[in-house]
């Protein structure tokens, strides 16, 4: 017996559905591997083969090969149409301004959103005579080489070529949903973000170094003013005398007490109280003798200041290697 099939209200007649071919089922396996949208689809599609044909019979009798050179050759024109309608809206906005661009959008019944996607994707795509450079991206699909756009020329050179880009290629990408692309793409977006934000910081920081480094240098190298610095070493001077006097006192008092050990036996304390205090008494008197000799070296220049073309000796009286220090024409020289 033969199945026989109810024509929608409408038809008047009735079909022999086993005349008709009918869309091939899909497997258990293959049903297993679709996700709910796809089974969507094929629940909307499951109409007869008859009834698709009749529905789109302008298309001409079917052919696998015909349908899918039709396909492709209106995919093309679909994708160079949108570039160059981003190519003439972004000369609109140019010429016009942003005002004026947004009412001719307005007009068109385009979504300011796809605007721009197709401005973005006709300035990263279309070359000066309105060919695609890089076909291999834009035949991915919109989404996905809206997402692309992100990349700069040089990256989509290599990977329109067939290199790899932050890990993706043609083939990965074409392998993901728009979705992915697009969060991918988003992703590696904040990274890059992150970074240059870190690198402008580090670069404030370099500056502010390098700020700070000068100004100390400014310090280092600023002239001195010696006569405010005169005033400043002339009262330092008068404190270590008046500390310097009294420090005198307290050590003569304390050789007193030694003087006054030599009335009794000596004890070995005592004894070492005595070479403790020749010791402070000779240091004192060596430091002292150092440092004054420093000051007798400078004290010529000083007297030659004031005093052009006098004779001074730079050393003590007893001191048999010191040598005369002769003053020439202000400046003083070794005899």
């Amino acid at each position: 017996m033969k199945n026989t099939e109810t024509i929608p209200a409408g038809r008047k007649t009735r079909i022999d559905t086993d005349i008709i071919p009918r869309v091939e089922k899909y497997t258990a396996d293959e049903l297993e591997g679709l996700t709910e949208e796809d089974r969507s689809e094929i629940a909307k599609l499951g109409e007869d083969v008859y009834d698709i044909d009749q529905k789109f019979a302008f298309l001409g009798p079917y052919s696998f090969e015909v349908d899918i050179v039709e396909c492709h050759s209106v995919a093309i024109t679909i994708i160079n149409h949108r570039l160059h309608i981003g190519a003439r809206l972004c000369r609109i906005r140019a010429h016009e301004g942003q005002k004026r661009f947004q009412e001719a959008i307005g007009n068109l019944g385009i979504k300011k959103s796809w605007a721009y996607c197709a401005i973005a994707a006709a300035a990263k795509y279309l070359n000066e005579t309105g060919g695609i450079k890089y076909p291999n991206i834009v035949a991915l699909g919109n989404k996905k080489s809206d997402a692309l756009t992100y990349f700069n020329d040089p990256e989509l050179e290599i990977l329109d070529a067939g290199g790899s880009v932050n890990g993706m290629t043609i083939e990965t990408i074409d392998s993901k949903s728009s979705r992915e692309v697009e969060k991918a793409i988003k992703k590696l977006k904040a990274q890059n973000e992150a970074l240059s934000k870190m690198i402008v910081k580090k670069k404030e920081e370099n500056l502010q170094l390098t700020d700070q480094l000068e100004e100390m240098e400014k310090q280092v190298n600023r002239p001195v003013d010696w006569s405010a610095r005169s005033a400043e070493i002339l009262a330092e001077l008068n404190k270590i005398l008046m500390e310097a006097s009294q420090l005198n006192g307290r050590l003569n008092a304390l050789v007193d007490e030694v003087h006054g050990m030599q009335e009794t036996e000596w004890t070995k304390e005592e004894s070492v109280c005595l070479q403790q205090a020749k010791f402070v008494a000779s240091t004192i008197s060596d430091d002292a003798s150092v440092t004054v000799d420093r000051l007798d070296w400078l004290a010529p220049k000083v007297n030659a200041a004031f005093f052009p073309g006098l004779n001074f000796n730079r050393g003590h009286a007893d001191d048999a290697d010191d040598a005369d220090y002769t003053v020439v024409d202000g400046e003083g020289e070794d005899a």
